[in-house]
């Protein structure tokens, strides 16, 4: 098996997880959503996306909140 093959697979196993990390779970029951161990889940998410699972939730929820002041105020 290639390297480019277990990518594939880790890419489609991550998926998951990182579509649920807006309902703010916590890393064990995503890493099993992914049928990997925390640690497991936690090294492939930084190799894949360049940060942690925490990390990704929080700069999320920086940037939502950044949007949000960017909008006009609604007046009703």
């Amino acid at each position: 098996m290639t390297s480019h093959d277990t990518r594939q697979r880790h890419v489609q196993r991550v998926l998951p997880v990182v579509h649920d990390l807006w309902q703010h779970p916590p890393l064990a029951p995503l890493a099993a959503m992914a049928h990997f161990s925390p640690c497991h889940c936690h090294r492939t998410c930084v190799a894949m996306m360049g940060e942690g699972v925490h990390d990704t939730r929080q700069r999320w929820r920086l940037q939502l909140a950044a949007w949000a002041l960017r909008r006009p105020p609604r007046l009703w």
